[in-house]
Formats: structure tokens, sequence, C-alpha cells
């Protein structure tokens, strides 16, 4: 983690070592963030083919659902610690197999509008960036205490989303998408904090830090695919009654002209 370019835009050198450090974050744990990041971005890679590949393969459902958990699992409890090129193998099968998840909503994202796709992705990585971000440059363990309450928002989430499920109400779908949208963004100040301290204290699992924060970044995407989807169709569907009432006037006048004429 060098010079930012960023820097030659304003005429200075932004040195992120130098911020970073100032920080208490050490060399070694500044070489385990940039694996990190790097298994994030070739997981993000391997999620986006495998949801391109759910476009001409349909097999995107319950059963990549259920692989996809089985692949985090076995990430999860993998002892071979050390055995690098195992571990990223796994957590690339766990992004593929993910990707395959996400493509029913993928395929029905391009069918409303596929600008929405790309405008979730962008506002996925700039949210990833500037909480991940505010993370790393504020005081450490600040916001560790986050954890307790994250998990208990996202009990009541869950809860929310079994309600929802027989009730069928408006505002329990906002609440779950805003609300799960904020919880996600805690989390990926949250998690990169934890692996921030992880690190500190000898955790140097890069794969499992980078599928952490890869179900924060999927976390947050998806939201912001749905949330964008329904406010394009609620705009089709103003716009459609604004059709409508336009033709509605437009009968009516006519035939209350017509009835001048005939009066007359």
């Amino acid at each position: 983690m060098a010079s930012s370019p960023l820097g030659n835009m304003f005429g200075r050198e932004i040195n992120v070592s130098a911020l970073l450090k100032a920080n208490d974050i050490t060399l070694d744990v500044q070489r385990h963030l940039a694996n990190v990041y790097a298994a994030l971005a070739a997981t993000v890679l391997a999620c986006a083919f495998g949801a391109a590949a759910d476009l001409w393969l349909h097999v995107g459902g319950l059963l990549t659902v259920v692989a996809g958990l089985g692949a985090m699992m076995w990430l999860a409890a993998d002892q071979d610690k050390n055995n690098y090129p195992k571990r990223v193998g796994i957590l690339l099968l766990f992004g593929l197999l993910k990707g395959l998840s996400l493509g029913p909503l993928i395929d029905m994202v391009l069918h409303v509008d596929p600008s929405i796709l790309v405008t979730s992705l962008l506002a996925t990585t700039t949210v990833f960036v500037c909480f991940a971000g505010t993370a790393l440059f504020a005081k450490r363990r600040s916001y560790l205490y986050l954890g307790g309450l994250l998990s208990s928002v996202l009990s009541v989430l869950m809860v929310a989303s079994l309600l929802n499920l027989f009730m069928r109400l408006e505002f329990l779908m906002s609440i779950q998408l805003y609300g799960g949208l904020a919880v996600f963004c805690g989390y990926v100040i949250f998690d990169t904090q934890l692996v921030v301290e992880k690190a500190t204290l000898g955790d140097r699992d890069f794969a499992w830090h980078a599928a952490e924060l890869f179900i924060d970044f999927v976390g947050i995407f998806v939201r912001i695919c749905i949330i964008l989807m329904r406010n394009k169709d609620k705009e089709g569907d103003r716009s459609s009654s604004r059709r409508n009432s336009r033709r509605s006037s437009s009968y009516y006048g006519s035939g209350s002209r017509t009835g001048r004429t005939t009066r007359r």
C-alpha cells in the first residue's frame, strides 16, 4: 500500500501506508490487507462470471444456494489454514456459486432496465470503499462495539422478513430493504476493523477474511438492485397512470364536444 494516484489530481502525494501506520497498522498487517482485498476482488469476479453463466444455463436456485453455503462452511471448517491455493480455490468456488444463485435476480434486473445493474455495481463499490476506508482510518477498535448491535438489528429484520411472507405489507418490505442495507454497511466497518485486529493478533487467514467482506459486498449489492428496481416500477406505474389520465381526459373532452355539436 504505497502512494495513492489520487494525489496527482490535487498536486500532492497521498501516502496511504503512512496514514495506516499513523493508525498503528503495521506493515505486516498492511500486506495482509492487500492479500484480503486482492482475494475479495477475485471472488467478486468469480461471482460475476457465475451470474453471467446463469443467464445461459439457468441453474440458479435452491440447489446453488445450498451448495454455496456448503462451500462457505467448507472454507470455515478447513483446518489447513496454510494451504493457500486450496483455500483460495474454495473461496472462488463460493463466489462462483453465489453468482449462479444471483443469476435470476440479475436476469430480472436486465429485463426491467439494464442500466440498473451498472448503477448498482458502481454504487455498491463506492459505498464499500467509503465504509472500509472509514474503518481503516478511524481509531483502532472504535467500531467493534457495532457487532452486538448489528446482530440484534439483523435478527429483527429476519423476523420482519418471516412476517412479511404471510402479511405482504409494503412498509415491511421497505424496512427489510433499507434496514438491511444499513446493517450491511455497518458490517463493512465492523468486519474491516475486525480483520485488522485479527491480523494484529496473528490470524492471517486472508481467504476467510475476504469471504466475510464478500458477504457484506453482496448484501449491499442485492439490496441496491432491488431498491432501484422497485423505484423503476413505481416510475413506470406513475407514468402509466398519467397516460391513462390523459387518455381519459381526451375521451371525455371529445365526448362533451360531440354532445354539444349534437345539441346544436
